[in-house]
């Protein structure tokens, strides 16, 4: 092996070496909605063009004889011609053979049974026949012939044959209009002529198609509403956008006309307030659909014409369509809503979004996700509420803020509220007022359902009983405690009350402290964590969501936050959002006690500080104080040394007369050579400690990958 070559070999190896990105992986956490105020709170929601085109559909009348297809085509055939036949002689026979003939598209079998089955039945199948051999004139004039006998002899196949003559005229072999033609087919549903096959709904799904190709987007839109009022569906929303996009591109007459239509302009606006219209309205397009609309004088759809202009920064005609609306179409107050937060009246928005959460009917309007976060959903009363809840904290007035979003169920905003923002004494009056004597029977960790399920009322009690317990407030926190955690509860708090007895020895007072710290380390997180930061229960403890305390009170800016100078911490400058809402004096007052910095997993520094009284008051060279020593040490080893090290100095100064505090002196200082438990020394192999691997970032490969040169060169050597 050539120097070049081992050299090439070295750079390979230690490319390969580098750390390679890889996809990020975990859950769609639910970040606070109160930790990210910016200016997409100024933003109108968007809307889904399916779903909206569907929910408008259906306050459409059907037209008359319009009913769903039933069965298929052979069934049809079936059915007709035995209720046609009834209790004829040899009826079973007959109908076998001709649905077989029929279905089998066997048409020189017909004629033997022309006898057999009544004359409309036979024309029809004549009819057909003569379409597969490409006689079109000649099928034409069976139809016409079907349609000219007496009604009483054409009740089974009139529908069918004026069907099909206005699917001849739609491909120009007539010169009859195929518009008129299916309009037909629905008078003879609706006069009583069978329609097994739903053939007068099947017409206006090809009334969409004949309009759309004529260049007619008005009249497409109309056939398209009175098809899905009837039972059809939208299998392609994008044609839908298609027709209001060419309808918006017609000249002023025509979007005049239209806008006439109450049908025509509900699908209009809906598309205009869909997420994807936000992408493609060229300048003049809502200009020239509101002139239209504001020319008819109807107030029909205001609120989402004001929805729409709004969505395109026309505020002015946005604030004039609202005051235009429906007072019961919370759309309108939702707009009102969004102007009064551009204003800073945040009294007005307050009271208009109060107006939206009451009005909205969560299944009337689809709301596409929100970009900024997959937490909230679609619905749009929660949305709203959510968004009212912001306005209530940015008003001081936090009660309402908590019941806000406790009815939206945004748990993380509400936990928030509750930790930080209403006192202990508050909180406990809110949940004493509310919820009373409300428990959960305590499930351990890994049998707890999803917070969407969780019986909120639940939750907020055990909060509270946890925030009580933190301020040392055990007697009154243990009646907020779920069932089987309130026994824990009292335990602890016994071992306090023993452990803080001056009247007691000092070895007694100090047991009964290690008793104490054990249990807060144990079940810390039951009876101490905090639902949000630092300690991000709501998440199971493992993942760190953004500190809403920290970005609100400016400690660590978040991207869209701003700092102290107004600009934000992404770059860009102070929204109008963030400075309406951002947070009063009276809030920054009540953050100022917690302090963003303050560790995660709070609760073990807890148990610590408890192992540390514990400790002063344990005798030297006693076997309980290296336990406790040795394995308070090991609580914190891998988030504060300071601490670990300090319970480590105990050992060598005050235990090294124990075995424990022998070992420890031999581990030469490596703290996290005991292991918690056992606190004794434990095999070198396990003192060597790899580096985790991240989500964001695939482990490096310097492990396998620098010995290779080596091995590359203890080979070469022994070639020469």
């Amino acid at each position: 092996m050539d120097l070049h070559r081992w050299w090439l070999a070295v750079l390979l190896s230690l490319l390969c070496s580098l750390p390679r990105p890889a996809p990020a992986c975990g859950p769609e956490l639910v970040q606070p909605r109160l930790s990210w105020v910016d200016d997409d709170l100024l933003d109108v929601p968007k809307s889904t063009l399916r779903a909206d085109v569907l929910a408008l559909a259906t306050a459409v009348e059907p037209l008359p004889g319009v009913v769903p297809r039933r069965v298929r085509t052979c069934e049809g055939v079936r059915l007709d011609l035995v209720e046609a036949l009834g209790d004829a002689p040899g009826a079973n026979e007959i109908v076998e053979r001709w649905v077989q003939l029929r279905c089998g598209g066997d048409p020189g079998g017909w004629a033997a049974l022309q006898g057999s089955v009544p004359t409309e039945f036979w024309l029809y199948a004549q009819g057909v026949a003569e379409l597969h051999q490409g006689r079109r004139h000649e099928a034409q004039a069976s139809f016409e012939r079907l349609l000219a006998l007496p009604a009483a002899q054409r009740h089974y196949r009139s529908t069918w044959a004026a069907h099909m003559l206005a699917r001849l005229a739609e491909e120009g072999l007539s010169e009859r209009d195929p518009v008129q033609l299916w309009a037909e087919v629905r008078e003879l549903a609706a006069g009583g002529y069978a329609d097994t096959l739903g053939l007068a709904l099947a017409g206006l799904r090809l009334e969409v198609r004949h309009h759309r190709a004529s260049g007619r987007p008005d009249r497409a839109i109309s056939s398209l509403m009175a098809y899905l009022s009837g039972g059809g569906t939208v299998h392609d929303p994008g044609s839908v956008a298609q027709d209001v996009r060419a309808l918006l591109a017609s000249d002023p007459d025509t979007l005049r006309r239209a806008a006439h239509s109450a049908q025509v302009a509900g699908v209009v606006a809906a598309w205009l307030t869909s997420r994807d219209a936000a992408r493609e309205i060229p300048d003049g397009w809502i200009e020239g659909w509101l002139d239209a609309a504001e020319a008819t004088g109807q107030h029909t759809g205001a609120d989402r014409l004001a929805w729409a202009a709004y969505r395109q920064g026309r505020y002015t005609d946005a604030g004039a369509w609202a005051a235009l609306a429906d007072p019961d179409a919370p759309m309108g107050h939702w707009v009102q809503a969004k102007l009064a937060l551009r204003d800073g009246d945040l009294e007005h928005a307050a009271a208009s979004l109060q107006r939206v959460v009451d009005r909205l009917d969560p299944d009337a309007i689809a709301f596409s996700r929100p970009d900024a976060t997959c937490s909230h959903g679609s619905s749009g009363s929660r949305a709203a509420a959510i968004e009212l809840g912001v306005v209530l904290v940015a008003l001081d007035r936090y009660d309402d803020a908590l019941t806000t979003f406790l009815s939206a169920r945004d748990w993380p905003d509400a936990a928030w509220i509750a930790e930080r923002l209403l006192t202990s004494d508050e909180l406990m009056g809110y949940v004493d007022r509310w919820f009373p004597g409300y428990t959960l029977i305590y499930l351990p960790p890994g049998n707890t359902p999803n917070v969407e399920w969780i019986e909120l009322r639940a939750a907020l009690r055990h909060l509270l009983a946890r925030r009580l317990a933190r301020e040392g407030r055990w007697s009154e926190a243990i009646p907020y405690f779920p069932n089987g955690l309130d026994a824990l509860a009292r335990e602890l708090e016994d071992a306090l009350a023993r452990g803080r007895d001056l009247e007691r020895p000092d070895t007694e007072r100090g047991e009964a402290l290690w008793q104490a710290a054990q249990l807060a380390r144990r079940q810390g997180w039951e009876l101490l964590a905090t639902e949000m930061e630092p300690d991000f229960r709501i998440e199971s403890g493992f993942f760190e969501l953004r500190s809403t305390t920290a970005a609100r009170s400016g400690a660590h800016p978040t991207p869209g936050e701003p700092t102290a100078d107004g600009s934000t911490a992404d770059g860009s400058t102070h929204g109008e959002a963030s400075s309406a809402l951002s947070p009063t004096p009276t809030e920054l007052g009540r953050l100022a006690r917690h302090d963003p910095g303050e560790p995660r997993y709070q609760y073990l520094y807890t148990a610590w500080g408890l192992a540390k009284e514990a400790v002063e008051l344990l005798p030297d060279d006693s076997d309980e104080l290296a336990i406790a020593a040795c394995t308070a040490g090991n609580w914190l080893e891998n988030h504060d040394l300071e601490r670990s090290s300090w319970m480590w100095l105990v050992l060598l100064r005050r235990a090294y007369a124990t075995d424990i505090g022998r070992s420890t002196a031999r581990a030469q200082g490596r703290w996290w050579g005991l292991d918690e438990g056992l606190c004794a020394p434990i095999p070198p192999e396990r003192l060597e400690r790899s580096r985790p691997s991240g989500c964001g970032q695939s482990p490096s490969s310097l492990a396998w990958a620098l010995p290779l040169p080596l091995v590359l060169w203890r080979r070469r050597r022994r070639r020469r």
